[in-house]
This record gives structure tokens, C-alpha cells and sequence, in this order.
């Protein structure tokens, strides 16, 4: 508990800092010109991702707090739905058989309904409360991720209490109903993707293997689909044998994906917040662009012999930037933590190499940009939040 309440402090000041509710007073700030070196992502970080009936993308943006909708084709932000309407940091989202949108505010444990009439409801489930999905009869399903680890069935209009369906599954992320009638899910911490009969609660393993599979999806034909966080791949399994094939290959940090009614299959990127297409051939489009999304306390500046180097602590990832351009030289991912449940909250300067910290892993490291490697690793913090380098 003392963990989450560190983290969700964190990054609800983050949001804040993101959002601009947190700005210098008058006194603090500097009289000299500012200038922009780097644009971040249009999206801060790209969770759960679905369609509507007209075929635009709502993507849920838990550091963003909001629900971004998107024009697939040209990547314009159409609309942001964000805690003007109800929404606070949503990690997936599905539209009900009515056509109100749902989301899962990962931090505030709560899950979230917006009508067709713009009427927002919530009801409280429990920190950690992450994927969710509608089964083809209209019944409505949540599970909790990283700070909890349980599967709920919920009454669709948020009044009765959650249903318990079961616990300790190992995290099981973005999941979906197949053509069977069975929910279909990945288990995070196992690498494998399951069926679970929601009334019995039975689970049975379709496939394994996978390094941390994030998300599943069926499309029209009742093909199934895996998104690999870590490997970033985008993968079809056979649900009767487990036999796995790889259609496409994008950066590491992939987070969900859906398909639209023409069976175009669109994929989110939480590291990053872009938007992809993954099209017939296995190619990618890029449908919005990723980059920074949310830089932490502290930027390191180091020299080089052509320049200087800018580190920024980017929540999942280490960016480095050219001091003089701008331009992004290099990210690093998984380095502090364990691989995909990571974050990382400051960076500051030790010499030729970067002190970093994470308050989710509670851990501190020397990095060399040279070597890219980790020279020293301290785990005996509460809650490192600054550095400090001599």
C-alpha cells in the first residue's frame, strides 16, 4: 500500500505538471527568452485503444488524462475527453452494446461511463483496475493489473457490487471474447495467453511462450491476435493448437491494439503514444507519431566531442537529445526494473556517467551513455524521488 500511494502521488502530480495546473509564480519565473528544443508526443503515452461505429480511434491516455479520438487516416486529434467529462487517467476503454464508452482509471481504481446524452457515472473497483471488455451479450469484465491481481464481473450500469471471478492469475491485461463465447487474455507475468470460461472460472492455457504479451483481439473472422510488449511484435495464434505466427514487427513498448469494421488493425504504443496500422503485408504506418511523453524531475547535459548530449527521464524510457538540434539521438528502454513494469523519475549528472531513479522499483543506478550499461544498482530506497550527484 505504502507503494501505491507513492506512485499514485507521483504520477498524479505528473498529470498535473502535463495538464499545466502546476506553474512557477511570477517571482520564479525566468526573464530570459525560452526556447523549444524538443516536441513531445501528441499523446502522452498511449494505453487501451478501440473504434467506434464510424471508425475513429479513441485511444485512453493514463499520464495524459484523457481519451484522445483520432482520425485513422491523416492522425488528427479529433476530440480529448479528459476530467471536464469524468475522465481521469483511463488505461483501456470499450463501448457498450448501448454506445456509452467505458473506461478504467488505472490510479483511482475506478471504473468510468460516459452515455451517448454525455452522462458520466463511475463506480469504485480497486487501484490497479486496468483491462476491460464487454462480452457478446452485454455482460461487462475488468481485471487488475500491477497493483492488484483479480478478475471482476461488473453490472453494466456501475450499481451492483463486482462480482469476484477469480484471483492471482498473474496479471491478465487487454483481453476479449472470442467467437466461442470464451474470454481470451493474456497473462502478463507467465507469457502466455488463456481462455477463461467467466462462469466456472476456469482457465486453461491456449499459448506460451510470449515474452510479456500486453493485449489480445479477434477480428471479423475470429482470428486471434497477440501484441507482445516487450518484443514488439504483433502476432496471430491459433486458438485450438497455440501455434503462433509474427505479422509484424514495431518498437519495443507496444500496449493494445483493435481492429476497425474493415479489419484494419490499429496498434498503441505506451512507451512512446504513437498510433500504427499494421497492414496486410506486415508493413506499418505510422498513423501519429510518438515521442516524449512525460519528462520527470531533472535533465542531465553531458558533452561530447561533437556537442552535448540532454538527458531527459521520460517515465518508461531514457531519451537523448542533440543540445544544439534537438534532434533525438538515442532511447533507451528496461534498463531500471523489471522489463515492462518499469519507470523512472529522475536523471541527473555523475561525472561521465547518469545517476537515474525509479520510485516504482524503488531503485537507484549509476548508467554509462557510453557503455549503455548499468555500473552500479542500489535497491534499499523508500522512495527515491531525487538526485543528488557530487
Amino acid at each position: 500500500m505504502k507503494r501505491l500511494l507513492y506512485v499514485t502521488m507521483l504520477l498524479a502530480v505528473l498529470g498535473l505538471i502535463v495538464s499545466g495546473c502546476i506553474e512557477p509564480s511570477d517571482d520564479e519565473k525566468p526573464e530570459a527568452a525560452v526556447t523549444v528544443l524538443v516536441q513531445g508526443s501528441p499523446i502522452d503515452g498511449a494505453n487501451g485503444i478501440i473504434v467506434d461505429n464510424k471508425d475513429q480511434l479513441h485511444i485512453a491516455s493514463v499520464a495524459g488524462r484523457e481519451i484522445v479520438v483520432m482520425d485513422p487516416e491523416t492522425g488528427e486529434i479529433l476530440d480529448r475527453l479528459g476530467p471536464d467529462v469524468g475522465v481521469e487517467g483511463p488505461e483501456d476503454l470499450i463501448f457498450g452494446p448501448d454506445g456509452s464508452l467505458y473506461w478504467t482509471s488505472f490510479l483511482t481504481g475506478e471504473v468510468g461511463m460516459l452515455s451517448p446524452d454525455g452522462v458520466s457515472t463511475s463506480q469504485f473497483v480497486a487501484p490497479g483496475v486496468n483491462p476491460i471488455t464487454f462480452s457478446d451479450d452485454g455482460r461487462l469484465f475488468v481485471a487488475l493489473d500491477f497493483m492488484g491481481d483479480a478478475l471482476y464481473e461488473l453490472d453494466p450500469n456501475l450499481v451492483d457490487p463486482p462480482r469476484l471471478i477469480a484471483e492471482d492469475l498473474g496479471f491478465l491485461n487487454g483481453m476479449d471474447f472470442g467467437p466461442d463465447g470464451f474470454m481470451y487474455g493474456p497473462i502478463w507475468t507467465k507469457g502466455e495467453v488463456v481462455r477463461v470460461d467467466v462462469d466456472k472460472g476456469t482457465i486453461t492455457t491456449v499459448a506460451d511462450g510470449f515474452s510479456n504479451p500486453a493485449a489480445v483481439k479477434f477480428d471479423s473472422e475470429g482470428r486471434l491476435h497477440v501484441a507482445d510488449y516487450y518484443e514488439g511484435e504483433i502476432l496471430r495464434v491459433d486458438a485450438e493448437t497455440g501455434r503462433k505466427e509474427v505479422i509484424a514487427r514495431l518498437p519495443s513498448g507496444l500496449d493494445n491494439l483493435a481492429f476497425d469494421s474493415h479489419d484494419r488493425l490499429f496498434v498503441s504504443h505506451g512507451q512512446d503514444g504513437s498510433i500504427f496500422e499494421v497492414l496486410a503485408d506486415g508493413t506499418t504506418r505510422t498513423v501519429s507519431p510518438g515521442g516524449m511523453i512525460v519528462a520527470g524531475s531533472g535533465v542531465a547535459v553531458l558533452p561530447r566531442s561533437d556537442g552535448e548530449s540532454v538527458f531527459v527521464a521520460d517515465l518508461f524510457t531514457l531519451r537523448e537529445f542533440d543540445g544544439l538540434t534537438g534532434e533525438e539521438r538515442s532511447v533507451e528502454r528496461h534498463y531500471i526494473g523489471a522489463p515492462g513494469i518499469t519507470s523512472l523519475e529522475t536523471v541527473s549528472p555523475d561525472g561521465d556517467n547518469l545517476v537515474l531513479s525509479s520510485v516504482f522499483s524503488n531503485t537507484v543506478q549509476v548508467w554509462s551513455p557510453e557503455t549503455r550499461e548499468v555500473l552500479e544498482e542500489y535497491t534499499d530506497f523508500a522512495v527515491p524521488q531525487t538526485n543528488l550527484s557530487q
